[in-house]
């Protein structure tokens, strides 16, 4: 199977089936393929069983005898179950059913397919109605610069069509495909309804014209007035346009070029009656007149908003250009097709619909009549009844165009899943033929209107949110710098694309400001919806994206030689674990709080094993969890496979992040287990001493506990995957390796914050203390981190207390520490209540219960005190005492952490850390690396 990367030429090549006569598209099954992978690769379908051991299905196991030694990721998580939110399979069955019976596909060239399409649809309505009307009302000076301010827009976002269009592949949608592929789902859904709309609101609109015509010249009446007889003959155009498009894309394009010619043959009557004069000319009608054509410049006496209005006059035909790429999928190549019929149709038209603006304005003498000029074209023709053949042939024309175009895009956005997945029943043999009747109910909605003026305003207004997003698409995509860009269509400036969509953009202020600032807040539910509601999977990516992968690169870039200050500090923390992140939740809030956004999170998954873990899935675990997905999560995620978690802490630390965006800050999580697991190693040890057979049996259970079964066993039975490893041991933290992880964060200069008891962390009151006990100067960590929680939006009723220890024993006093507190306070701009605690540590003892908790652990783990230790120890001990007696009922407690010594025992450390945090409310240690993180200068 080839790759679509090394295809981007042989994707536009198609094969000729000589038996039907038509080209094949025989890139359906390709594009049907890279859809299923993407569902595959969906974030849902990572697993989270941290235990189970699973053959991975991998072609090479056979073939490699080591093999059985490698262990999956997915079959270490916690369990093994695949989330069955979507059923992608049965989304995938019905995308292969819908593309098999659109396989073979009817292809045209830009003559067909484009030219008469948009060229009919250029013309139409603008050349004989709104020409005429607009030199009558505004003079053709002003008229004609509007509508070349009209043509700039459409030849400028014409430009920006064909360069989205010949960057790779193009397939059905038309102008809707090209910004969905470029901005992304969200704006794909919004701009693929406010397309449909603009559709059926021209649809109607040209109708509307038609139906106008009718029971104004040719018909008495049939209804009670003429207004319902408007909506009567609509409804029956409706059904005639319907009837053409219901056939499909081969009878539309055989039907476009009959029209096309009586189009031509109404243009040549109209030109001759300029020249040749017949018995039903207008009065006002003087022949070409250089004196008509002077008087004609001026305009007539508006208000300057009115003058704004019939801007909106003279656009209808610049929204032709919208329906360019309206038969997309049909076109082969598509890449030439759009700029050839595109460009050449919008000249031609341009260039016949100057030249009569000129002859009329020089030919009728409009200031001399107070008459309706409403259809002047059909008196001023040779022949006014091919005239009006002609007008009724190019606005069915153009109707047609419009329905099909919008039933394409209504097709696209059902196979995209941006539309209720029942609309597939709109389909009949892979061609969208409901998609016809949806166009056709919503253009008779419209029809209600019964206003060609008002018609015209909002068929206007629609469009221009889409001109504004093809040319910010270009100029985003352009200014993303991403290799991907690269259009075949080289004749663009990206400034100018930015320009023209802010042109686009207030266009539709100027015609009619009302409007405009109505169709925002529709927008906005629109997005909303998409956004909240349909959430659609981004398989193809955006160009924002791009782009702020782009600024962000520039930025780091900027940064990477900026030297540290305490300006630039921000606390980078990384939660290392060896539990999947859906088990850390509780960790993960506190930590998403706890920065919001002031410093960078990330989550580091330690798996601790000594079997030979697959790459691969190391990688499909660190890519298959979306943590930054879920609402208010802000947070990076990363793995490593080692022997230790020390080793682990290491490789992460090495390696996570890239210049100044590394983590700083690192946060453990307290290994509640770490009592009892030393108290069974030093039993396992003593036992050791008694029997050679009992060490063999004891050491062959503790590697089971350790490693989950026999690696000789594994290689054996060939990884079964009906055996499980022991989860103990891979999950929980050795108090060893705990302590080692922290020596190792302070040898190389890390700050360390330890949590425990954060279970509790979701019930606590959020208005209670927030109690940061402050034991010795770290750089400020202590309390810039519980500052920091206080300002989160859930704890801004919390009150935050900064708790220090006068110790008399260091000629310390209430008065000198308070003084001292506050003035810090004071100058480091934070509120919080200093609360002074004055005692002298070595003449205090500790409180019974302290002491006898104390002793028994020394018992317990055979701790062996020295005079430095038993110094320590009690120093700890009445501290202990005065945060159980100062923090019980507090919210939350941040302590200064002590540094763990070479010369005291891992035990010893370990049994400081149990007293002093044994409250049962969330608490964290933290230890800054000494660099000044608060500042009170300017």
């Amino acid at each position: 199977m080839r790759r679509k990367s090394d295809q981007f030429e042989l994707d536009n090549i198609v094969e000729p089936d000589t038996r039907l006569g038509v080209h094949i598209d025989t890139d359906m099954l390709h594009d049907h393929e890279t859809k299923a992978q993407a569902y595959q690769r969906s974030p849902k379908s990572t697993s989270k069983n941290s235990n189970q051991l699973e053959q991975p299905l991998n072609p090479d196991s056979q073939a490699d005898p080591n093999y059985s030694e490698k262990v999956s990721l997915r079959k270490l998580n916690e369990n093994n179950n695949l989330d069955n939110d979507v059923d992608y399979e049965a989304q995938d069955s019905i995308m292969v059913k819908a593309t098999l019976s659109n396989s073979k596909k009817v292809t045209f060239h830009w003559f067909i397919g484009v030219f008469i399409p948009t060229i009919i649809n250029v013309i139409c309505v603008t050349y004989f109605m709104d020409l005429h009307r607009s030199i009558n009302h505004i003079g053709w000076g002003l008229g004609f610069l509007y509508y070349t301010f009209s043509i700039v827009a459409s030849i400028g976002t014409l430009v920006s069509i064909c360069v989205i269009a010949t960057n790779g592949e193009m397939k059905d949608g038309g102008c809707y495909y090209l910004i969905s592929r470029t901005l992304g789902p969200e704006i794909g859904g919004v701009i693929g309804v406010t397309l449909l709309i603009a559709h059926a609101s021209a649809l109607s609109h040209r109708l509307q014209y038609i139906s106008a015509t009718i029971t104004n010249f040719y018909s008495g009446n049939v209804t009670i007035s003429q207004r319902w007889d408007r909506t009567l003959w609509h409804l029956i155009l409706s059904f005639v346009v319907l009837g053409i498009c219901l056939p499909g894309i081969r009878f539309v394009l055989a039907v476009l070029p009959c029209l096309a010619i009586l189009l031509i043959a109404s243009l040549f009557s109209i030109f001759l009656g300029f020249f040749v004069r017949r018995a039903g000319n207008p009065s006002f009608f003087t022949g070409l007149s250089l004196q008509t054509l002077t008087d004609n410049f001026k305009p007539g006496v508006y208000s300057l908003w009115e003058y704004f209005q019939f801007l909106g006059v003279l656009f209808p035909s610049a929204n032709a250009v919208m329906t360019c790429a309206n038969f997309s999928g049909n076109l082969r190549p598509v890449g030439r097709a759009i700029p050839l019929g595109g460009f050449s149709a919008m000249f031609l038209a341009s260039v016949i619909i100057c030249g009569t603006f000129l002859l009329i304005a020089g030919s009728f003498k409009f200031y001399e009549t107070e008459s309706d000029v409403d259809y002047l074209s059909f008196d001023a023709s040779l022949s006014p009844f091919i005239t009006y053949i002609g007008f009724i042939a190019t606005c069915l024309g153009s109707a047609i165009t419009l329905s099909t175009g919008g039933s394409n895009i209504l097709a696209k956005m059902i196979e995209d899943l941006l539309m209720p997945q029942f609309l597939r029943t709109l389909f009949f043999k892979g061609e969208p033929f409901g998609c016809n009747v949806v166009m056709f109910v919503i253009a008779n909605i419209f029809a209600l209107i019964d206003n060609p003026t008002t018609s015209t305003q909002i068929t206007n207004i629609v469009y221009s949110i889409p001109f504004a997003l093809v040319n910010f698409a270009v100029w985003n995509a352009e200014s993303a710098h991403y290799p991907g860009f690269r259009p075949s269509f080289r004749f663009y400036n990206k400034w100018t694309a930015l320009l023209l969509a802010a042109f686009c953009f207030v266009r539709m202020f100027l015609m009619n400001w009302i409007m405009a600032l109505s169709s925002l807040p529709i927008y906005f539910i629109i997005w909303s919806i998409y956004h909240y509601y349909v959430k659609p999977a981004d398989t193809w990516g955006t160009v924002t994206q791009s782009r702020i992968f782009y600024a962000t690169l520039k930025e780091e870039l900027s940064l990477y030689h900026i030297k540290p200050h305490v300006k630039t500090y921000r606390p980078n923390v990384i939660l290392i674990t060896t539990q999947h992140p859906d088990d850390e939740r509780t960790h993960i809030d506190f930590l998403n709080q706890l920065l919001h956004g002031h410093g960078m999170a990330a989550i580091g998954r330690v798996f601790v094993t000594d079997l030979q873990i697959d790459f691969a899935t190391l990688v499909e675990e660190r890519d298959g969890t979306y943590l930054t997905d879920e609402t208010g999560y802000q947070t990076f995620y990363d793995v490593t496979a080692s022997e230790t978690f020390a080793d682990g802490v290491r490789d992460l630390l090495l390696l996570m992040g890239i210049g100044m965006m590394r983590p700083n800050t690192i946060c453990l999580s307290f290994p509640e287990g770490w009592l009892q697991t030393a108290i069974a190693n030093i039993n396992n040890a003593s036992s050791t001493t008694t029997s050679t057979t009992n060490f063999e049996n004891n050491n062959e259970n503790t590697n089971e506990a350790n490693n989950g079964l026999n690696k000789s066993e594994n290689v054996n039975n060939g990884m079964n995957n009906d055996l499980v490893m022991s989860g103990k041991s891979r999950t929980e933290i050795e108090y060893d390796d705990f302590v080692n992880a922290i020596s190792m964060a302070f040898d190389a200069n890390f700050s360390l914050t330890v949590l425990r008891n954060i279970e509790y962390y979701s019930d606590v009151d959020r208005k209670g203390y927030i109690d940061v006990w402050w034991l010795t100067d770290d750089g400020g960590l202590s309390l810039l981190l519980p500052y920091l929680l206080s300002q989160h939006k859930t704890w801004k009723k919390s009150h935050l207390r900064l708790i220090t220890i006068a110790n008399r024993d260091e000629g310390n006093t209430y008065e000198k520490q308070h003084t001292k507190i506050a003035t810090l306070l004071y100058k480091f701009r934070i509120k919080a209540e200093p609360v002074v605690i004055e005692t002298s540590i070595n003449d205090e003892v500790p409180t019974p219960m302290a002491q006898t908790q104390w002793n028994k652990m020394v018992d317990e783990l055979q701790l062996q005190m020295d005079k430095e230790s038993s110094i320590m120890t009690h120093k700890y001990l009445i501290v202990s005492d005065l945060v159980r007696e100062y923090s019980s009922g507090s919210s939350f407690v941040a302590l200064t952490m002590m540094v763990p010594r070479d010369t005291i025992d891992q035990k010893l450390f370990m049994a400081w850390l149990e007293v002093l945090s044994g409250i049962k409310v969330p608490f964290c240690f933290v230890r800054g690396n000494g660099e000044n993180t608060l500042s009170w200068t300017v």
